[in-house]
């Protein structure tokens, strides 16, 4: 339970709803990509004794919230120590003539790893899990593979078959909590 990882190792731990939106601004017009990447870090270390220092501070999610953590992690990579997706939704959703930068732009979990590159950013280790029974564990292969193609550094361990997304989140978040703790503590 994250809960217990999170009280076991002296760390806060910010969940919230994404609401359908895969974490980025609906068409609608609502921002939610500002909501999560400016506000919600804003209001938890204004209220809480939280640091704001890249060092001490981590995304990841499940499924949705997996692509949601990659695509706020990689855009701004400067503002995490790691980066977790468990079975993590990588490839773009939805209709590529409705929403702008869904694919070969900001919104493309790939093309925010070349931007990246590109301008000369140190991206932070990436845990990237998916079990193989899951749905999503081709696209998340593929995406690992891109990853280690452009040689940037992974913290693995893999799952041999998905029982549920609960067990499998379960799971990941404290191997990615304990990857987050000894590479914080090896700083």
């Amino acid at each position: 339970n994250v809960e217990m990882f999170a009280e076991e190792r002296n760390m806060a731990v910010v969940m919230i709803s994404g609401e359908n939106k895969f974490y980025h601004d609906s068409l609608d017009g609502e921002p939610f990509f500002d909501f999560v990447a400016k506000e919600v870090p804003e209001f938890v270390t204004n209220y809480f004794p939280i640091s704001a220092e890249p060092e001490h501070s981590y995304i990841a999610g499940l499924s949705m919230g997996g692509y949601g953590a990659l695509l706020h992690g990689l855009s701004n990579p400067e503002r995490f120590a790691a980066i977790g997706s468990f079975s993590g939704a990588v490839m773009p959703v939805g209709d590529p003539e409705k929403v702008e930068g869904l694919i070969d732009g900001p919104l493309d979990v790939k093309w925010l790893v070349k931007k990246a590159i590109a301008d000369g950013k140190k991206i932070p280790p990436l845990y990237v899990t998916c079990g193989e029974e899951d749905m999503l564990y081709e696209i998340n292969t593929e995406f690992k593979d891109y990853l280690k193609e452009k040689q940037l550094m992974m913290l693995e361990k893999r799952l041999a078959e998905l029982i549920s997304d609960a067990r499998q989140a379960g799971m990941s978040c404290r191997d990615f909590v304990d990857m987050a703790t000894v590479l914080y503590e090896g700083k």
